[in-house]
């Protein structure tokens, strides 16, 4: 075919269709994977532009390389509640984009987390992380998709994390880094102290 003149089947259907390179384009578009850097890039996209089962890759939360990639996938007819970790919305509020999820561990940097250390920030609080976790928490028990069965676990990696206010934990969740386990309100009265400064998930390595 000339270099202008593509045929190529896209859309799962088995029939042979005739693209311009142009017109080829805007079918990867509609129906290949997206790779974006953050969530927000994802949620860009519009829904009505979007198909059922339209796939992403986030290479990030805030930042590429910040450890909460993750891939995602469009659903047309959901109005789920939007949270910024597992449900994202999209730009004209048409259809939902849910993170690839089946009861495996969630991780804090999903909701939002940060090392406070490691992202250079000092130990006076630039950034409570008492939000997100207690969010992951929160999803974990009550999740708004996929298995309801399992035991939820949610996922502390190395570092330290700042917290103004209490980490508090709920029936039927393990919070768990490596090396260390808290269950169901184990980690209930986690408190920050009087400093405003709380080192209890320091150095889990």
């Amino acid at each position: 075919f000339p270099s202008h003149d593509i045929q190529v089947s896209w859309d799962g259907t088995g029939e042979v269709k005739r693209h311009t390179v142009d017109s080829l384009s805007a079918v990867v578009q509609r129906y290949g994977q997206r790779v974006c850097d953050t969530y927000a890039a994802i949620s860009a996209y519009n829904g009505a532009d979007l198909v059922d089962g339209a796939e992403f890759r986030a290479k990030g939360r805030d930042a590429v390389g910040d450890g909460a990639h993750g891939d995602f996938y469009f659903v047309a007819s959901s109005t789920t509640t939007v949270d910024g970790a597992m449900v994202l919305a999209t730009a004209d509020g048409v259809g939902r984009i849910f993170r690839y999820w089946d009861g495996e561990p969630l991780n804090i940097l999903w909701f939002g987390a940060r090392p406070t250390l490691g992202a250079g920030l000092s130990p006076g609080g630039s950034f409570d992380n008492a939000t997100p976790i207690n969010a992951a928490i929160n999803w974990a028990r009550t999740p708004t998709y996929g298995p309801t069965d399992v035991r939820a676990a949610v996922f502390i990696p190395s570092g330290d994390f700042w917290i103004s206010t209490s980490i508090i934990n709920r029936y039927r969740v393990d919070v768990f880094g490596t090396g260390c386990v808290f269950t169901d309100n184990e980690v209930t009265g986690h408190a920050a102290s009087s400093s405003g400064l709380m080192a209890a998930y320091r150095d889990w390595e």
